[in-house]
């Protein structure tokens, strides 16, 4: 009697529960969403690479002759000892044409004064024939005074002079060329590296003294992989881009630079070298800009050889897009994707593809080709009737709430701050 009795109270009781749950999921409200309508923005479309910075000239200072290394301004002649042993300072600037080492110039000096001897003396013997011919010619109007023979000995004698001088000049030229190369000069403006001997060394001619590497402008390589270049090809093709390699368009082709330190890029190089053969090994295809490198009124420049560079290349001109606020983007697999609420504030699936990531923690968005049948939105095939794009300027991107949300549920808007 007790047991039916406790067994209808119990069930009454679960009959009372369900109809209070009922009545309270009847009056649960949407969740409360923030929505935002795309950015229309004009952009650009960029890929991304890893380059290298390098000198245009880079010059290995060595000597010509052979000799010991003197202090730079020594002078045999003078009474004042040299003040210091090179005329530079490692790490610095030099210029084109300055003096960085001396090779001990006495031995060249005494073998081209010894030239110049040479040479006077040679002229002095073309006077002597130059005048004995010149009798012999006089002579000669005097029939039978001097034969025919004697003259000739006399202009052959004069010939022979006039070559010995010639010769003397060439050996005193070379003698003097050989006491030029004792000065050791730079031949491009740059900064020099250290000095890889010290004076009182014995140098033989082509020995490496030390390098120079201009500064401004300066080279920037980065290599392009394979499959941007066919993407790259096919827009050139497309007429939508132009070739770096067409004439009188390297001044014209930017790439944006960036240092290892930030994350913007400041700096523009223009291309003016395109490699003619992919390297095998990589894959890639080496691509050269110059960028201005001027000195600052304070501080070193800003580039220098060898530095890690990042390029940002633009690919074709700018063009409008929708950009959406990246929080907004989901993931399914490897389909992106946002919510929208449609005019009935019903939540939709909206398939994108995604771009270049904007300021203001913005990415663009493009629209993929859709078509809504009995199972819901999904991706168009190619050249299918009724398709549409998925995103459009109009459209509510459900950017907050995103966790209490899924495709067809209602949802109620949260009304914009004034």
């Amino acid at each position: 009697m007790f047991a039916v009795a406790g067994l209808i109270s119990f069930a009454l009781l679960q009959s009372g529960c369900e109809e209070e749950h009922s009545a309270a999921s009847a009056d649960e409200k949407p969740p409360l969403v923030r929505v935002q309508q795309p950015v229309t923005k004009s952009v650009t479309d960029y890929e991304y690479f890893t380059g290298r910075s390098d000198a245009p000239y880079s010059l290995d200072v060595r000597c010509k002759v052979n000799g010991y290394l003197v202090r730079w301004n020594y002078d045999a002649k003078s009474d004042q000892p040299p003040v210091k042993d090179f005329n530079f300072i490692v790490g610095q600037e030099v210029k084109r044409d300055q003096v960085l080492f001396k090779i001990d110039p006495r031995p060249y000096q005494a073998t081209y004064d010894q030239a110049i001897a040479q040479v006077n003396l040679a002229k002095a013997q073309l006077q002597l024939a130059q005048a004995d011919y010149a009798r012999a010619l006089v002579v000669a109007k005097t029939p039978g005074a001097i034969s025919a023979q004697d003259v000739d000995k006399y202009l052959a004698a004069q010939g022979k002079a006039e070559a010995e001088v010639a010769a003397q000049q060439a050996n005193s030229e070379s003698a003097l060329l050989n006491l030029q190369f004792t000065d050791v000069k730079t031949d491009i403006d740059g900064v020099v590296g250290r000095n890889l001997l010290s004076v009182g060394n014995l140098v033989e001619a082509n020995t490496l003294l030390t390098t120079v590497v201009s500064e401004d402008p300066m080279y920037a390589y980065f290599d392009i992989d394979e499959v941007t270049l066919e993407r790259i090809a096919t827009l050139m093709r497309e007429g939508k881009l132009k070739s770096a390699r067409d004439e009188d368009k390297y001044e014209k082709y930017p790439v944006d630079l960036g240092l290892t330190g930030g994350e913007d890029y400041p700096y523009t190089a223009y291309i003016d070298f395109v490699n003619n053969q992919i390297d095998p090994t990589t894959g890639t295809l080496q691509v050269r800009g110059v960028i201005a490198n001027p000195k600052p009124p304070q501080g070193p420049r800003v580039f220098a050889p060898g530095m890690f560079l990042r390029v940002r290349l633009p690919i074709g001109d700018a063009h409008p897009a929708l950009l959406v606020p990246q929080a907004a983007i989901g993931t399914d697999q490897s389909q992106k994707y946002v919510y929208v609420a449609n005019a009935d504030n019903m939540v939709e699936y909206r398939p994108i593809k995604v771009g270049e990531v904007q300021p203001d923690n913005l990415q663009v968005a493009m629209p993929e080709q859709i078509v809504s049948d009995a199972n819901g939105i999904r991706i168009a095939k190619p050249d299918e009737k009724g398709a549409e794009p998925s995103l459009a300027a109009g459209d509510r991107i459900i950017i907050g709430g995103l966790q209490r949300i899924h495709p067809g549920m209602k949802v109620e808007i949260q009304p914009s701050a004034q």
